[in-house]
């Protein structure tokens, strides 16, 4: 499983990596917002 993950990166590009990683980022902002608004 593992091995196929590695390809599955392997065969995109740095910036297709970059790209996801600030999306994902920005969701996991979106998520920590949600939890500390349930927190107030």
């Amino acid at each position: 499983m593992f091995e196929q993950a590695f390809k599955n990166i392997a065969h995109r590009s740095p910036q297709e990596i970059m790209d996801e990683i600030a999306a994902l980022d920005a969701e996991s902002a979106e998520v920590l917002g949600n939890i500390k608004a349930l927190l107030k």
